[in-house]
């Protein structure tokens, strides 16, 4: 039980410190949401899949070790959190795992409101490009239309934002 406990305790420091770079990332992100040019957001986005990838693989070891735990207990692998398990082990690993846990919750935190603020700023940003979409045209000269004789009709509209009368 000792090595599935520090197996554990490993894979969720190593998971700890991805959310740590992965808060890094969504505020480089941020800042690159903010900037006309496009690459530096691209390149926060690969360094972000990265981060991604390496959690969900990291994940899939943590359920691995947990399902060792559960069998070591004699519960249920499925309703098996954190906190149980540090209330079983023996000190200090029962210790450092809840330290651990309430670490892990508050970085899971933050990421889940860089991530808020993130999905705010891009929809500002969409409504802003639609509006101004919207605005150029509405302001456009129509195309013009070719009647069935052949004849050219000029559908109006002078391409300005203002009236040429006062």
């Amino acid at each position: 039980m000792q090595d599935l406990a520090a197996s554990l305790i490993r894979i969720l420091q190593r998971e700890l410190d991805l959310y740590r770079k992965l808060l890094k990332v969504l505020k480089d992100e941020r800042q690159a949401l903010a900037e006309p040019r496009q690459g530096r957001l691209m390149q926060s986005l690969a360094i972000k899949e990265n981060l991604i990838t390496e959690q969900q693989r990291m994940e899939a070891e943590r359920q691995e070790i947990c399902l060792g735990i559960a069998g070591w207990l004699g519960l249920p692998a499925e309703g098996l959190t954190l906190k149980q398990i540090a209330n079983t082990i023996a000190p200090p690993e029962d210790r450092q795992l809840s330290a651990l846990r309430e670490r892990l919750l508050d970085m899971v935190h933050q990421v889940k409101r860089a991530n808020s603020t993130q999905r705010s700023m891009l929809e500002h940003r969409l409504a802003l490009s639609q509006s101004s979409l919207t605005l150029l045209k509405d302001v456009a000269k129509p195309d013009p239309l070719y009647q069935r004789s052949g004849k050219l009709n000029q559908l109006g509209g002078a391409g300005l934002v203002l009236s040429g009368s006062i």
